[in-house]
């Protein structure tokens, strides 16, 4: 399907950004990857059920198409939200009277899961219990929480929708950010709930999926806590450079007319510290506006990124 892509941006210098040339210099050819990293971060606050349903809806052709054209056949596939366990103590709420109304099978389904990994952010994704969610165990094999391309592509796609569809019960205090970091940094370490997922001689693509805007003394990312800075320095120094990673962002853009939000108060375009930290990556950030009917388009263009990053990439000795 062809789509608009006037609200997609691609920057090619970042302030702040540290690219760094990976060819050799001396007219030799590069290596370039085998494997990718790919770690989705999704909203989970009460607007998002409707953007959530277009990543789904866009994540088939976008890994088809990384199939059939980028040089890396090994592939590791990761869904965090944007909320610790704000989700689950809600679906929690009712399992004393037998039920829990907006998380279906949650009471039973519980005494099965990590719920120490469930309740962590940063954590993957791999039993969306929550209103409007998938409410149910994505079947990731292995005891991990993402997917590997030792899965057929058929079961990736189905997998995914189950994990990626995180619901509308998480916190409204959204930390997506936050929650890259920790997926690739804390919980990454041995024994971590998500470990093995970065692979130091694989390209991470990170795709943050937010309509969060700033609001004054909101404590959420996209308003007062941490920064740009501060997230790009941990995801750089977690794959050795920010040459190898690829930072990919469906946001609240400057045109970005379909967020709203609760109150009085006037909602913000852009939400300028995603747009920055997007920006810190040079020729590998690029961002699309959330409220593009589908993502298609977003997706075609990052593939092309992705496959100039996998073409550069120097593997470690």
């Amino acid at each position: 399907m062809d789509s608009d892509t006037s609200d997609d941006v691609r920057f090619d210098i970042g302030e702040g950004g540290d690219l760094t040339t990976t060819g050799s210099g001396d007219g030799t050819s590069m290596e370039g990857c085998q494997k990718i990293d790919f770690l989705f971060v999704v909203d989970n606050s009460g607007s998002m059920g409707q953007y959530q349903t277009q990543l789904i809806g866009s994540f088939g052709p976008f890994i088809d198409t990384i199939y059939d054209t980028v040089r890396a056949n090994d592939f590791q596939i990761m869904v965090v939200d944007s909320d610790a366990d704000i989700d689950l103590t809600q679906c929690e709420g009712g399992c004393a009277f037998g039920n829990s109304t907006f998380c279906p099978g949650w009471c039973t389904t519980k005494d099965s899961l990590d719920l120490t990994c469930e309740g962590t952010l940063g954590a993957g994704e791999v039993a969306p219990y929550n209103n409007n969610a998938s409410n149910a165990v994505c079947d990731v094999p292995d005891g991990k929480r993402y997917l590997t391309s030792a899965l057929s592509r058929d079961e990736i796609k189905t997998k995914f929708a189950c994990m990626a569809k995180v619901g509308t019960f998480g916190s409204g205090a959204e930390l997506p950010m936050s929650a890259m970091v920790e997926a690739v940094t804390t919980l990454n370490q041995p024994g971590a709930c998500n470990e093995g997922f970065v692979r130091r001689d694989a390209v991470l693509v990170v795709t943050v999926i937010s309509d969060d805007y700033p609001v004054p003394a909101t404590e959420d990312d996209a308003s007062t806590v941490g920064s740009p800075q501060a997230w790009y320095d941990a995801v750089a120094q977690a794959k050795g450079g920010a040459q190898n990673v690829v930072m990919l962002g469906i946001i609240n853009t400057a045109d970005a007319i379909c967020v709203s939000g609760a109150g009085s108060g006037p909602i913000v375009h852009p939400t300028q510290k995603f747009v920055d930290v997007i920006q810190r990556f040079g020729g590998n950030g690029f961002m699309g506006n959330i409220c593009s009917p589908d993502y298609n388009a977003f997706f075609k263009e990052a593939v092309s990124i992705i496959d100039t990053a996998c073409n550069e990439f120097v593997p470690p000795e």
